[in-house]
């Protein structure tokens, strides 16, 4: 069961063994890792997991990948307290928030690589461990320098799970399961943003002001740390590398410093990773425009209290819900009629394409003519429907396209993305002083039907990008 670099690549289950291509920098002689690493000689093994076990898994790692998207909304409610204390602006306490987003676009390129090099397990003890800490400290600062450098911390702890549970679920669910596991992961990156106002309104209000809602986020950090220590073994199939001068005996330092953290960047080599990118960054940017001006015109047009709000984000959560199990399972529907199709998924992705544009707009409308409070609220369940539906299909799709390497696909994915969403929370609310609820989101919406042609394109070029991306994968490296 071993082969040299330049051979074919052994995979063993409990009960088959197969003969695959080897992987992307294997056949170079280097780590597929995009690090400058000689291996002489590498076994893989691809264990088989039980039901209960692959479940287990996939709930841990969806409450992780829950961590860094609850911080950039848990806030909220704490803002006006945390100007005060800090003697400063809310503008200026708002802006940790942006500081905190390019933070969790711009660490998981470096948890990806890292992942791929050391293993799924290692990646979620240490980042999750700094995380925990970051937070404790946070509890404690008193002054803004402080408080920037621990939200940097805390979001490169919490950040991995945004690249490497991607790639967890590639490791564990294969075929036609995956696209359901896909959704249901990002329930738990999607659910974030929503509990976020929520609990950190009922945190705030009753326990002990803002600092305890990062004494909390602490105290959640803890238990999953536990809970990854005991419960979640390491899934990426072992490479074991042998002879003289092997990387792996030199010890974890000096394979990281072989490595470029930066490298997932050269994804976008593929038009498919570049034209996919495009279209979820449109619809992530939106939310971001949607859920900050939701705190304002929540406020000043319906007169509601900020505890109120955060309970408004719950329709969001419950189109959220509903789109990422529906529309995880109809993209595994599809791709079982015609296996050896991937992009059969991204059908189930131009039903959510379609009907996220009708909640932007929606949205728009109902908050500038001041309707029943229904129907904005009822406009964001659309809107989560919407982008999960969307974005489950696509992710799935990128991880059948690019084996091995989904978890440095989706970092990639996420500079774009969340970089998006932090400049879209610096400038939503200076657009609203200039123009009107009406005229901003109906441009909103306009663009992002104009987007859903990305995800046309993809799937009528599919077999051509495909076909370029398996020629290519070794270069990537």
């Amino acid at each position: 069961m071993t082969g040299t670099a330049t051979s074919a690549t052994s995979f063993a289950t409990s009960s088959t063994q197969l003969e695959l291509p080897p992987m992307s920098g294997e056949e170079n002689g280097k780590y597929p890792s995009g690090c400058d690493i000689t291996i002489t000689e590498t076994l893989k093994v691809d264990k088989v997991y039980s039901t209960r076990e692959r479940y287990t898994i996939l709930s841990i790692v969806a409450l992780s990948g829950m961590m860094s998207p609850i911080n950039t909304t848990i806030m909220y409610p704490a803002l006006p307290s945390m100007a005060r204390d800090f003697h400063t602006s809310t503008n200026t306490i708002n802006l940790t928030i942006a500081v905190f987003m390019f933070c969790i676009a711009l660490f998981p390129l470096g948890w990806g690589t890292v992942s791929d090099l050391l293993g799924r397990r290692y990646v979620y003890l240490s980042s999750l461990t700094l995380y925990t800490i970051a937070s404790l400290c946070l509890g404690f600062a008193r002054d803004i320098p402080t408080l920037l450098l621990l939200r940097v911390l805390q979001a490169a702890g919490s950040s991995s799970v945004l690249s490497v549970g991607a790639g967890t679920i590639a490791d564990v669910f294969k075929g036609p399961e995956r696209g359901r596991a896909m959704g249901l992961f990002y329930l738990g990156p999607l659910l974030g943003p929503v509990l976020g106002p929520v609990l950190g309104g009922v945190i705030h209000d009753y326990v002990g002001g803002w600092p305890s809602i990062f004494w909390f986020l602490s105290i959640l950090g803890g238990i999953i740390v536990i809970a990854v220590w005991f419960w979640l073994p390491e899934t990426m199939p072992r490479r074991l590398a042998h002879g003289d001068g092997s990387a792996e005996k030199k010890g974890a330092l000096y394979m990281l410093s072989k490595c470029n953290p930066l490298q997932p960047i050269s994804y976008f080599k593929f038009t498919v990773t570049i034209v996919t990118t495009l279209y979820t960054t449109v619809v992530f940017a939106t939310i971001y425009f949607i859920n900050l001006s939701l705190e304002v015109a929540f406020e000043e047009k319906y007169h509601l209290s900020p505890f109120t709000i955060g309970l408004t984000y719950l329709g969001f959560g419950v189109g959220s819900i509903i789109g990422s199990t529906t529309g995880g399972r109809l993209a595994d529907i599809f791709t079982a009629r015609s296996p050896g199709r991937p992009q059969l998924r991204l059908k189930s992705s131009l039903i959510g394409a379609a009907v996220y544009p009708i909640g932007v707009f929606g949205y728009g409308i109902s908050v500038y003519y001041k309707t029943n409070l229904a129907i904005p609220i009822l406009s964001h369940v659309l809107v989560g429907f919407g982008m999960t539906f969307s974005y489950t299909g696509i992710a799935t799709y990128l991880v059948d396209i690019f084996p091995g390497h989904s978890a440095r696909v989706i970092a990639a994915q996420n500079l774009i993305r969340y970089g998006a969403g932090g400049i879209a929370s610096i400038i939503v609310l200076p657009i609203l002083d200039h123009t009107t609820y009406l005229v901003m989101f109906t441009i909103l919406a306009a663009i992002n039907l104009l987007a859903a042609s990305c995800i046309v394109w993809t799937f009528i070029r599919a077999p051509g990008w495909q076909e370029d991306v398996k020629q290519r994968l070794s270069d990537v490296n």
